[in-house]
Order: C-alpha cells, then structure tokens, then sequence
C-alpha cells in the first residue's frame, strides 16, 4: 500500500512493505515550514496537506501543489464520500 508522512518540513509518499525495515522508503512531493497532516482520496489518486492556515492538494507522483483555501480558512483536511 501507499504511505505519506512529513519529515524535516518535506511531505514525503512511499510503498508501505511491512516485512521491510526501514518499512518508510519513498520520494519527498512538497516542502516548506509548517506542512502537517497528510490524507489520501479514497482511491490514492490526490493527497491534502496544511501548511500553516491554509489547505493544498497535489499528486501523489508530485509536481506543484494547488491552494484549496485562504488564511484563517483551515488547519486540517479530510476526504469525504
């Protein structure tokens, strides 16, 4: 399965192999202060991130991310159905 994790202030994803030590292996997407709490779409296909106060979506292959909200607007993301 899939994994994304910050670390040093870099949004990271990987392949999660649980018979694997490290079992964490994978590519940095994003970076900057303040990332927190990833979460995958219900089928893997986009990751939500905060940075500070405001929301981003990106791929899970990377490239640039995309603002979903303003200042003040959040501090987490969740995807629904």
């Amino acid at each position: 399965g899939k994994i994304a994790w910050v670390e040093n202030d870099q949004l990271w994803v990987g392949d999660y192999r649980p018979t694997r030590i490290p079992a964490l292996q994978g590519n940095a997407i994003a970076s900057g202060s303040n990332i927190a709490a990833p979460s995958w779409s219900p089928r893997c296909a986009m990751l939500v991130f905060s940075r500070g106060d405001r929301i981003f979506r990106i791929s899970p292959g990377g490239g640039a991310s995309q603002k979903l909200t303003g200042p003040d607007n959040a501090l987490e993301a969740s995807w629904g159905p």
